[in-house]
């Protein structure tokens, strides 16, 4: 996404060349050839909402005191990874009930887990469609 500095340079040079009539307009090494002065008045229209809407946007972000960075390192804060005793636990309850189970929701290892902790039967695997 460009930032406000970057809208406000094509800004600029679109309406240096609306002002001298001429409807090719160069920026960042790229060339744009305008049909007509509404079309690049209709440009220029669309440029200033588009730096309205990123100034808004960082008005917000800056009033929750938070950027989106900020955002996605909070997510995973104060929880640590289940440890192996838990998931194979939470597995084995999976495959000892009567609900739904994908086939595909048990890895080798966790498999392996629930076994080697006697939570679950090879019996019940095969039964559940897990081996």
């Amino acid at each position: 996404m460009a930032t406000i500095a970057d809208l406000r340079a094509r800004r600029e040079a679109l309406s240096t060349q609306r002002a001298s009539g001429v409807a090719r307009v160069s920026y960042d090494g790229k060339t744009v050839d305008y049909r007509s002065l509404a079309e690049i008045d209709r440009a220029i229209e669309a440029l200033d909402r588009f730096m309205e809407r990123a100034a808004q946007r960082n008005a917000q972000m800056a009033a929750a005191g938070r950027t989106q960075k900020a955002k996605r390192s909070r997510k995973g804060q104060g929880k640590q990874p289940p440890n192996p005793d838990e998931l194979a636990a939470f597995y084995a309850a999976k495959v000892n009930s009567d609900e739904y189970l994908p086939a595909s929701m048990i890895s080798n290892a966790i498999c392996e887990a629930m076994l080697a902790r006697g939570l679950v039967t090879t019996e019940r695997l095969r039964a559940r469609g897990v081996l």
